[in-house]
């Protein structure tokens, strides 16, 4: 025999995702009303473990999001980051992680 908790009981059981973190690509000084995102899908061969795909869990669901819409409930969280105040010092910027760089 088995036992048959109920569902609600199950995920209380599992452990929460942590929030998914994007850096957003896009200048509100161009654009007010737009977000833009650069993130890389995830979807790579799984480390020994043959013919299992490793999927993002966040990346994949936001490729699948029609292109005529694009929409996504996000939240934005505040950020320190500035640039020098002085234009001409030299700025070097990096996307950890990511693999891109869309600047």
């Amino acid at each position: 025999r088995s036992c048959k908790p109920p569902f609600g009981a199950v995920l209380e059981l599992v452990t929460k995702l942590t929030p998914r973190y994007y850096t957003i690509s896009s200048s509100s000084a161009k654009d007010a009303t737009t977000l833009h995102l650069t993130v890389k899908v995830v979807r790579e061969p799984m480390r020994n473990a043959e013919g299992r795909t490793k999927v993002g869990v966040c990346s994949t669901q936001l490729e699948a999001l029609p292109a005529s819409t694009g929409r996504a409930a996000v939240f934005v969280r505040p950020s320190a980051f500035r640039l020098p105040a002085d234009p001409t010092k030299p700025v070097i910027m990096v996307g950890p992680g990511t693999g891109i760089a869309p600047f």
